[in-house]
């Protein structure tokens, strides 16, 4: 007890007070020094990014340049100290192995652009909104689905942009002609681009001839990925009001059955 009250007595303690508390004084008037010089208030995606990642960075080298400069005011030799460790100093290192793959992923994914936060992404064979992304950990969420998933960035391996295009496969009975299935696409593809979940669409032309059926292509122009389903259903929709319009049917599998005597 006399120990503790005389180190509350020295200089070290107060000086090493004064270090810590001018040492958060300059975090807090860098971090807003560095959110200006990334320009964080155009509210780019990308700039909001690297604000989080570099400021990590910055935060964790900065803790422990603190730590090292409170430990030699009080008397802690840095090196001997970390010469002392010996095997442990090992042992931690090998823990450290992986937190060190999520940050250098995560600088990789800032510096090659791979993506930022409010981007939709392709990974694991499925699409993503990244909704959190940090220098060790990436968040993402399923619109389609609606769960969240959050994954080291060791782990990302590969990643794709999401498009906002979606295809629509539309059957038409063989005896309906070209010449009038034409125009019958084209005002589905007026109506399509009325629904608020599409910015254009475009018939293409045949894709295929099928069983039972010629099918016919539409490609959507959605306004974000996120709502390519809800853009193909609305169309489907379309597609079934035109054709009951124009009495038009729409094909389903059908087998023709000879009897042989």
């Amino acid at each position: 007890m006399e120990a503790i009250k005389e180190y509350l007595l020295s200089p070290q303690f107060w000086i090493s007070i004064i270090v810590l508390v001018v040492a958060f004084i300059v975090w807090k008037v860098g971090r807003v020094f560095l959110g200006k010089v990334l320009k964080l208030k155009d509210g780019k995606k990308t700039q909001q990014t690297n604000f989080r990642v570099v400021g990590t960075a910055i935060k964790s080298a900065y803790v422990i340049l603190v730590a090292a400069v409170v430990l030699q005011i009080n008397g802690i030799n840095i090196g001997t100290l970390f010469t002392g460790l010996g095997v442990a100093g090992i042992i931690v290192g090998f823990a450290l192995q992986d937190i060190l793959k999520d940050l250098m992923m995560g600088t990789s994914i800032i510096w090659d652009k791979f993506f930022a936060v409010g981007d939709y992404i392709c990974y694991n064979g499925k699409e993503w909104q990244v909704i959190e992304f940090n220098a060790k950990v990436t968040k993402l969420y399923d619109f389609l689905e609606d769960t969240t998933i959050t994954i080291s960035n060791r782990n990302i391996t590969e990643i794709a942009k999401a498009t906002k295009i979606v295809g629509v496969s539309i059957s038409a009975p063989y005896d309906v002609p070209l010449s009038r299935i034409r125009p019958v696409m084209e005002e589905i593809v007026r109506r399509a681009k009325e629904l608020p979940s599409v910015e254009d669409a475009q018939f293409l032309g045949t894709d295929e001839f099928a069983d039972s059926s010629i099918n016919y292509k539409i490609v959507l122009n959605c306004v974000d990925p996120s709502v390519k389903g809800a853009a193909r259903r609305g169309t489907l929709d379309i597609v079934q009001e035109v054709f009951a319009e124009e009495n038009i049917s729409i094909p389903y599998p059908q087998m023709d059955v000879h009897m042989c005597k």
